[in-house]
């Protein structure tokens, strides 16, 4: 091989590689912190799903579905593109739902600890705002099994 046809080579496989420089995906809408956490009848819910609709959603295509999973204190952060980031601005609706989780499916399968009352997103008594640069504090949630 001749130094013009590896020059050659070179040049073209740096021209292959350079689109795939810069951002990963496509461009993301800027998200804010929103936490809080969860006691069922008074007690920490460990495993929670906690799950936010946009409640403008309505209508939309490919909604995005942000949703965290409590930990041992009943506390979560939610997430929209990678853990913790938060939510994009705008009005949501929180729900819930509670199951065990089966490590041969390694997936949260059962019936819902809380019997569906707080997995209708339309049924929802917990609202939130998310406005640019303001995290969300929503403090401690308290629902019933009954």
């Amino acid at each position: 091989m001749t130094a013009a046809t590896l020059r050659f080579w070179l040049a073209a496989g740096c021209c292959l590689l350079l689109p795939s420089c810069g951002q990963d995906g496509p461009p993301r809408d800027a998200t804010f912190p929103v936490a809080g956490e969860v006691h069922v009848n008074g007690s920490p819910a460990d495993k929670l799903t906690v799950t936010c609709h946009r409640a403008d959603a309505a209508g939309e295509a490919y909604p995005i579905v942000s949703s965290a999973l409590t930990d041992a204190e009943g506390k979560f952060s939610l997430a929209t593109y990678e853990s913790g980031d938060g939510l994009r601005e705008g009005e949501y609706v929180l729900t819930f739902a509670w199951r065990d989780f089966n490590v041969m499916s390694n997936n949260y399968t059962g019936p819902d600890k809380l019997n569906g009352r707080f997995a209708n997103p339309e049924d929802s008594a917990t609202r939130l705002t998310v406005a640019t640069g303001q995290p969300v504090d929503l403090g401690r949630i308290e629902l019933t099994d009954k």
